[in-house]
Parts: structure tokens; C-alpha cells; sequence
């Protein structure tokens, strides 16, 4: 089976910062796509349903819609892209508002390559335990659909044999 490659979002008002994460790592070897970083949080609101990326990395303050703003809105509307922050403000408020808008990170300006690889390898395996999850829940219910399908047949089976629907026995 091929490796999945995961569609990174970021998001920064800072030219620099988005050149920067753009840069700072070798995505590819990573398993990770990096999508061309968006400038404010209406771009990522106007983008996401297209690109659909897997994880966003968001700035807290932007223009026209701020990052947790932006989180708020995706935890809404899009809950399966796993999101973190990066700021340049350690601001206890902004943080614990980061955490409750369901950011599993957040990172302070400028970033370090060790900090963004842990980072991402979590966020890559929160969507590896979510697609597990996933996978067993279809699997569940394809099993069920087919033991049903298989007591339905049974039924209709016997009652053939049997001469039609008033001979069947009650199961």
C-alpha cells in the first residue's frame, strides 16, 4: 500500500515566517505536502474546501479573520484537520484560547526544526489513530450489513423450502 502524504496548511501574515516554515524542512522526506501558505484567515476559509489539507499551522494574529477566530470556524465546520499555532506572543490567554479551539500545539516565532517535526509527527498520529478508528468502525459495519444480509437469505430460504410465509417457523 502507498505511504499517504499529508497536505500541510500555513497561515501568516508575515512573508518571512512562511518562507521560513516553508524552508525549514525537507517536507517531502516527511510524507507532508506543503500547500502555498495563505496570507490572513479568510484565505484559509476560502481555500480549505478545495485543498482540503490535513493539518494547519496558523498565526494568532491576522488580518480580517485572526487565528482563533480561524480555529473556531474550522473546529466548526472542518474537525478532522488537526491545527496548531504559531505566534510570537507566549500571552497565557491566547495559549489556553489556542487549546480550547482544539490546537494540539503551540508553537512561539521563530520556530526550530525539532519543535515543527514534533509537532507534525503528532499531528500525523492523531490522523493515523483517527483513520484506524475510522477503518475498524466500516469494517464493523460491513461485517453487520453482511451477517444480516446472510439471516435474511436464511430466512427467505427456508421459507421456500418450506412451502411459503405461513409455514415458516418464529425464529
Amino acid at each position: 500500500m502507498a505511504k499517504r502524504t499529508y497536505r500541510v496548511l500555513a497561515a501568516d501574515d508575515e512573508y518571512w515566517i512562511c518562507e521560513n516554515l516553508k524552508h525549514i524542512i525537507s517536507w517531502e522526506e516527511y510524507g507532508l505536502e506543503f500547500l502555498k501558505p495563505a496570507s490572513d484567515g479568510e484565505e484559509v476559509l476560502a481555500r480549505l474546501e478545495e485543498e482540503k489539507p490535513d493539518i494547519l499551522i496558523t498565526d494568532i494574529n491576522m488580518p480580517f479573520v485572526d487565528g482563533l477566530e480561524l480555529l473556531k470556524k474550522i473546529k466548526k465546520k472542518y474537525p478532522s484537520i488537526v491545527t496548531m499555532v504559531l505566534s510570537g506572543y507566549d500571552d497565557f490567554q491566547k495559549v489556553k484560547g489556542a487549546f480550547l479551539e482544539g490546537s494540539i500545539n503551540y508553537l512561539l516565532k521563530p520556530v526550530n526544526r525539532s519543535d515543527l517535526v514534533n509537532a507534525l509527527a503528532r499531528a500525523i498520529e492523531m490522523i493515523g489513530e483517527r483513520d484506524a478508528v475510522m477503518l475498524k468502525a466500516e469494517k464493523e459495519r460491513t461485517d453487520a450489513q453482511k451477517a444480516s444480509s446472510f439471516l435474511q437469505d436464511n430466512e427467505f430460504s427456508m421459507m421456500l423450502m418450506s412451502g411459503g410465509i405461513d409455514n415458516v417457523p418464529n425464529i
